[in-house]
């Protein structure tokens, strides 16, 4: 029995089959009999959507089989297998009956398309394409842990007026710890100026970070004789 392939879900299958007389010459049917379908192993049978039409082109033995899956929702199921047999036929005098064909639906194929006759863009390294306005749970929170976006690229992040202000806010009452660690001149610097505790040594000015015991950075102050020296500032609290 011929397996004629696996079809997407109201798809129609079709296929030819031949009937020959005991010495060989092609002769058509004598009674044509019923063309059943049966579905995974099951001695229950249909008949929808079967079109069976005897001696096909004019050609005497050749006979097309047209069986519209689409016609019986329920029977032609996706994930089954289906046989087409032939019952009760007069052949050459001689009662037949024969498998014919069988097919599956959505049963062996590893992708298939959710529409019938739609393809897939495959690269020539064997990926697929993407499309951006057809990705499944679109709205689902995705780690993407080891995904580099360029540089180049720009998000589009839209904040609202309370986020904004919250950034604002933030970034003017953050702690300049957090920054203690960097040698460039930068606003955690100044800040650290102006807040943190200082003490002058001769011409050298020592700013510390918050603790108020180690040193952040160092600065070289020019002294006038004519004037009193700071020795000392205490940091504003």
């Amino acid at each position: 029995m011929n397996y004629l392939g696996d079809f997407s879900t109201g798809s129609t299958v079709y296929f030819v089959w031949n009937t020959n007389a005991v010495a060989g010459e092609s002769i058509t049917r004598g009674t044509n009999g019923t063309i059943r379908v049966y579905k995974n192993g099951s001695t229950s049978y249909s008949t929808s959507g079967i079109t069976d039409t005897e001696d096909f082109a004019a050609l005497t033995g050749v006979h097309h089989v047209a069986v519209d899956t689409s016609a019986d929702g329920t029977f032609y199921a996706s994930g089954s297998e289906f046989m087409v047999v032939l019952g009760g036929a007069t052949i050459d005098s001689k009662s037949i009956n024969a498998g014919l064909a069988q097919f599956s639906l959505r049963n062996r194929s590893a992708l298939m398309p959710t529409v019938a006759g739609r393809t897939l863009d495959v690269s020539t390294g064997g990926e697929a394409g993407i499309d951006w306005a057809n990705v499944g749970s679109s709205t689902s929170a995705v780690t993407l842990s080891a995904t580099t976006i360029s540089t180049s690229q720009n998000l589009a992040v839209a904040l609202t007026s309370t986020e904004r202000s919250t950034l604002i806010e933030t970034h003017l009452t953050y702690d300049i710890d957090f920054a203690e660690s960097s040698t460039n001149k930068s606003q955690a610097r100044a800040a650290a100026f102006l807040l943190n505790k200082k003490a002058l040594t001769s011409t050298t000015m020592t700013v510390f970070k918050t603790n108020g015991s180690d040193t952040y950075y160092t600065a070289t102050v020019v002294e006038s004789t004519s004037l009193n020296p700071v020795t000392s500032v205490t940091e504003i609290a």
